[in-house]
């Protein structure tokens, strides 16, 4: 693509024609291709990725905690090769984003008029539910519990988690008061519907017929 831009490219077609030209080369004259040095082919990979290094994105990486996948996918790549750097990148991520999931807020503490206040947020899965049972069973039975939950999402598992021990709770002469912050996750499913609600879609732009730029009112 850069090299289409360089050439002066004007339509999408310069991307369907350059795509035709690799084929041509690879299926036509692959025996010329094998002449190229290695070397060569290597330097420049290099030079193209570090030309689609972008230095000043590092700041957003370190804010959302990615720079260590970064570096260590361009390692990979040096090291190994461009599909085991992109492989070991990918999962990397995808080890991420399953910690970032079982990363639950639960905080219980007692309140100075005896109640106590347990607080509960971010994606409930049953990648949390271990650390919501042991931290809900920190309540002594037979209190009062202000449950607030500040979640945008709650899957079978966590609800039976969190509904079996205010059950529990509830039997042991205590009582719980559920208070949710957001979406009512919770009092859905505890309603025998088990249909969670759905983030309600956007309204539709006014004046839909003129161009985006003009949709928007004053």
């Amino acid at each position: 693509s850069t090299a289409n831009l360089r050439a002066g490219a004007r339509s999408r077609w310069s991307a369907v024609l350059h795509g035709l030209w690799v084929l041509v080369f690879a299926v036509c004259l692959w025996r010329t291709i094998t002449l190229i040095p290695v070397e060569a082919l290597a330097a420049l990979l290099i030079f193209v990725g570090v030309r689609m290094a972008d230095l000043r994105r590092l700041r957003g990486l370190h804010g959302h905690g990615e720079i260590p996948i970064y570096f260590a996918t361009m390692a990979g790549v040096v090291l190994l090769g461009l599909p085991e750097g992109v492989l070991l990148g990918l999962g990397l991520a995808a080890l991420s984003a399953l910690r970032r999931l079982t990363r639950v807020t639960v905080r219980a503490r007692p309140e100075p008029d005896g109640r106590w206040h347990v607080l509960i947020g971010g994606s409930l899965t049953f990648l949390g539910v271990p650390r919501i049972v042991a931290e809900l069973h920190t309540v002594p039975p037979g209190v009062a519990v202000d449950l607030d939950l500040d979640i945008d999402f709650m899957d079978n598992a966590a609800f039976e988690a969190v509904h079996t021990w205010r059950q529990e709770h509830e039997r042991g002469g205590g009582s719980v008061d559920v208070d949710e912050l957001h979406d009512e996750w919770y009092a859905m499913a505890a309603s025998g519907a088990r249909v969670f609600p759905v983030k309600s879609p956007p309204r539709a732009p006014e004046r839909w017929w003129l161009p985006w730029a003009h949709r928007r009112g004053p």
